[in-house]
């Protein structure tokens, strides 16, 4: 039971530009789960939220909504260059 619940318990967060500030929003949140912040807090926070969360995923948007980066459960945050 405690293998089931682990595959379960995977978390997605979009750290996202919004206008000169950046947000965290969980998938199936609905509204952004964080306060605004710098990308460079943004992405710190999310880093945070994965060591608590082994099983989550952050993913990281430019402006256009293209993806920049991710991080995989048990992998570091990588961000893509250019």
């Amino acid at each position: 039971m405690e293998v089931h619940r682990r595959m379960t318990d995977h978390r997605t967060w979009h750290v996202v530009p919004l206008g000169s500030a950046w947000t965290i929003e969980e998938d199936g949140g609905g509204s952004p789960s964080s306060a605004l912040f710098s990308k460079s807090e943004a992405l710190e926070q999310a880093t945070e939220l994965v060591k608590a969360h082994p099983n989550g995923t952050v993913i990281v948007h430019r402006a256009d909504g293209s993806v920049e980066g991710e991080s995989q459960p048990g992998r570091s945050l990588f961000l893509a260059q250019g």
